[in-house]
């Protein structure tokens, strides 16, 4: 008798497994679908197999050129005068190159009756281009960033961000995509989810700045 319920046992463990390898060969999971369904959403320690896909997603081609962080300066297309400066992750397509400076032609979102801000989002809530000198009469010009203050592989530079929005924002659920939400719509919805996920002051920073790059109509939605 024990030997048959053993038998039994051995029989469907191997179906088992068999079913599974098949399965998961054909990419169809137990229930249907793909074979990781669901694993991804469910669980914020599976973030690398979001972060493939986003990061995929992010890169330009590689005549576009990125601000490296906050705060980078900004100069004319000669490269002869400091006129403002940008955030992190903005940029554009190069244009020339010209000794120490690259020279790239840029595109924000100009603010009727504002003349010294360049705004990366349609809302006009986040700054881009913030001129000390001179002032902005187009969303569309060319300005010279030293060359040490850019790299072009945008995906690279948000890493950081990404993975900590997602390690933070998705252990109680399936965390949103930036993009769903304008900033302004994410300053509410952040900052009351904030009060549950409660990540530190660095990690706060860097998910609000992920957010406000990437949220609808933003700059680096497109990226």
């Amino acid at each position: 008798m024990k030997k048959g319920v053993i038998f039994g046992i051995v029989v469907v463990g191997v179906a088992c497994v068999v079913g599974f390898v098949a399965q998961s060969k054909s990419g169809a999971g137990a229930f249907g679908g793909s074979a990781f369904a669901g694993v991804e959403d469910s669980c914020h320690t599976c973030f690398s197999l979001k972060d493939a896909q986003t990061q995929a997603v992010a890169k330009k081609g590689d005549n576009h050129f990125f601000a490296k962080e906050d705060g980078v300066r900004v100069f004319d297309s000669e490269g002869k005068n400091a006129i403002g400066s940008t955030i992190k992750g903005f940029g554009g397509e190069e244009v020339r190159q010209m000794g120490e400076y690259v020279v790239l032609k840029v595109k924000g979102y100009k603010k009727e009756g504002d003349s010294q801000v360049l705004y990366g989002d349609l809302e006009f809530m986040r700054p881009a281009i913030t001129f000390t000198s001179g002032g902005v009469d187009s969303d569309t010009l060319e300005v010279a960033l030293l060359k040490q203050d850019v790299l072009q592989d945008s995906s690279a530079l948000w890493s950081e961000n990404e993975f900590v929005y997602y390690d933070n924002c998705s252990m109680c659920h399936a965390a949103h995509a930036p993009s769903e939400h304008t900033i302004q719509e994410w300053e509410g919805i952040y900052g009351t989810m904030r009060a549950f996920a409660m990540p530190t002051e660095a990690n706060d920073k860097l998910i609000w700045e992920y957010l406000q790059a990437h949220a609808k109509g933003s700059f680096a939605v497109e990226e």
